[in-house]
């Protein structure tokens, strides 16, 4: 997760548990345990504690790590990659200069700005 995914995560975790605190030394934390962590995996761990749990989660709530969904997310990148380069040739492109990114379709267009700054540190 980037900064941004982040900022997401943590203002959701605000608006469900009005008490949790957000300040810089948590940001930077959370930033840091959750940098090799995919957003939508995270929002999917948060979103299983807002429907479980009346506490705001740890780190360790969202990062749960599972075997065997982190080789199906690393085999479902690699077809879209696949598709991706076809796609690419397909349409004429050069496979020597393709470039693949994973999608990233959040919008933080509702998030405080604050918030985010106070992942910058």
């Amino acid at each position: 997760m980037n900064k941004q995914e982040t900022a997401k995560l943590l203002s959701v975790i605000k608006i469900a548990y009005p008490s949790f605190e957000i300040t810089q030394p948590l940001a930077s934390l959370w930033l840091e345990f959750l940098k090799q962590v995919p957003f939508d995996r995270a929002q999917v761990h948060l979103n299983e504690h807002i429907a479980s749990s009346r506490f705001p989660p740890t780190i360790a709530d969202i990062v749960r790590y599972d075997p065997k969904a982190e080789e199906k997310r690393r085999k479902e990148l690699e077809w879209e990659r696949h598709d991706a380069v076809i796609k690419w040739i397909d349409s004429g492109g050069d496979p020597n200069q393709f470039v693949w990114t994973e999608k990233n379709e959040e919008s933080l267009e509702l998030l405080p700005s604050n918030w985010i700054s106070k992942l910058d540190s």
